[in-house]
Parts: structure tokens; sequence; C-alpha cells
């Protein structure tokens, strides 16, 4: 079955609005990336006045290091992770951004195009008909 649709029918163009939404907000300066960057600083930072703390760290890490434990790494090298996960993230949304900009931009075009075309299909379709129609 078919529907007819005369020129006096409005152009069904997009099921969706065309607009951009608003950007995303950045992973790498939010506030989980930044409190985990806080927190590993603040376990880095170590006193340095008592040879007692420095000797101590020193043990622990031989020890850690001698039975197979490197959770000072691992917590480093997962940092790390989580940051280039979020750089890669923050890079992904800024990308969609501009292509959201250039499907808006397209959309906008578009629509021109084809209104001016369908009031040109109008003016031709009147001048057809002639002054009878």
């Amino acid at each position: 079955m078919t529907t007819d649709h005369s020129l006096g029918d409005e152009p069904a163009m997009f099921d969706r609005p065309s607009e951009a939404p608003a950007p995303l907000t950045p992973i790498r300066s939010g506030e989980q990336v930044t409190r985990l960057h806080s927190e590993w600083r603040r376990m880095e930072s170590h006193p340095t006045n008592s040879r007692f703390s420095r000797r101590r760290r020193q043990l622990t890490g031989l020890v850690n290091r001698a039975l197979g434990r490197g959770e000072h790494e691992f917590l480093a090298d997962l940092v790390r992770a989580i940051d280039a996960v979020a750089e890669r993230c923050d890079e992904i949304a800024e990308r969609l951004q501009n292509q959201q900009r250039v499907t808006e931009q397209v959309a906008t075009t578009l629509g021109t195009e084809v209104t001016q075309l369908r009031a040109a299909l109008l003016d031709v379709a009147r001048r057809v008909a002639g002054p009878h129609g």
C-alpha cells in the first residue's frame, strides 16, 4: 500500500534532531582521575626527616621484591593505565564532538536545499497548471 504525497505535504528528512548534544566532559581532568593522582602523590611523598622511616621503606621494598610483591609498581602501572584510557576517551569525545558539528552542518545544508527545491517544484507546478489550475 502506497501513500500519495502531494507537494503540499512536509518533507520528512530525519527521524531525530541533528543538533549536536552538549560536549562530553573530559575524563582526565575529572574528579575520579584527579583524586587518583592526588592519592598517588600522597602515597609517593615520604617524610624525609626520619632516617628510620626511610630505612623502613627501603627494607619493606626489598622484602616485597624478594617475595614477588610489587604492589607499588602495580599501583604505578594502574595509574598510568587509567591515565592512558582517560586520555584516549577524551580524544574520542573530541573527535565525536567535531563529527557532530559536521553532521549538524550537513543536515542544515541539506534541509535548506530540500526547502529550496520544494519551493521551485511548487512554482513549476503552479506554472504548468496555469490560471485554471
